[in-house]
């Protein structure tokens, strides 16, 4: 069944190591690694074939561990782009000559490195035209930090 979203917003994919340490037990290992490691090929294989569809941490955030919620979410993020790559971009008949950005940060939402997440989106019109969701490379002091560079990477 086609999934309209990419993965759940509050769904934090933590590694083994960090759930050993926060004595997490109820997210048990996965089974079969065989069946994990051909979704994930077809996973990558997306992210060459079809990069505007998904966001890269999306995909990035469900590779980092092989449990069963790691899994499903790989099922997920394939449902998604079956409906997505249908739909192409789509701009609007108004003719409006302007340029808007939004972007925001989630400081320190990566549960394993306690990096930022930036996300931004880029509208001509009122037609969107670029978007984004990347994890930070550093790891920010505040949410201050965090979202001056969310705005750095958005006019960049």
């Amino acid at each position: 069944m086609p999934s309209w979203t990419p993965l759940d917003n509050k769904l934090k994919l933590t590694t083994v190591e960090v759930d050993k340490a926060a004595g997490v037990t109820d997210d048990p290992l996965l089974t079969d690694i065989g069946s994990y490691q051909r979704l994930i090929g077809r996973l990558l294989y997306l992210t060459l074939k079809a990069r505007s569809w998904v966001c890269s941490t999306d995909i990035e955030s469900i590779l980092i561990g092989v449990k069963e919620v790691t899994y499903g979410s790989c099922y997920k993020v394939v449902r998604y782009v079956t409906i997505e790559s249908a739909r192409g971009i789509l701009f609007s008949s108004k003719r409006e000559n302007k340029l808007v950005a939004y972007c925001d940060a989630d400081w320190a939402s990566c549960p394993n490195t306690r990096r930022s997440v930036t996300r931004f989106l880029i509208k001509y019109g009122g037609s969107l035209i670029s978007w984004r969701s990347k994890k930070q490379t550093t790891i920010s002091r505040n949410s201050v930090e965090s979202e001056y560079k969310s705005m750095a990477s958005t006019v960049l």
